[in-house]
């Protein structure tokens, strides 16, 4: 009987140990991931930046809003107000 018990003992507390290195396991596989996420943020920037910049001069080619003179550009620099529709 005692090495029943005994065994259950033990069984369990392999059990036990079992549980808490999987907590442990998803702990630290949760750190790294939070990890990787913020060292990419640097890397990603600039492909982020020149690809929103992209996509921002297509819609403002596709309504018009581009201009070609410079000397537009040089009067419009001189405003102090500009009231539109």
């Amino acid at each position: 009987i005692y090495l029943i018990v005994e065994g259950r003992r033990a069984n369990k507390e392999r059990v036990e140990a079992h549980k808490k290195a999987d907590s442990e396991i998803v702990k630290e596989s949760l750190s790294f991931a939070v990890v990787v996420l913020v060292a990419s943020i640097p890397l990603a920037i600039e492909i982020v930046t020149t690809t929103t910049l992209a996509l921002g001069s297509r819609q403002l080619s596709a309504r018009g809003a581009i201009v070609t003179r410079l000397g537009s550009i040089e009067e419009m620099a001189g405003m102090d107000m500009l009231c539109s529709d």
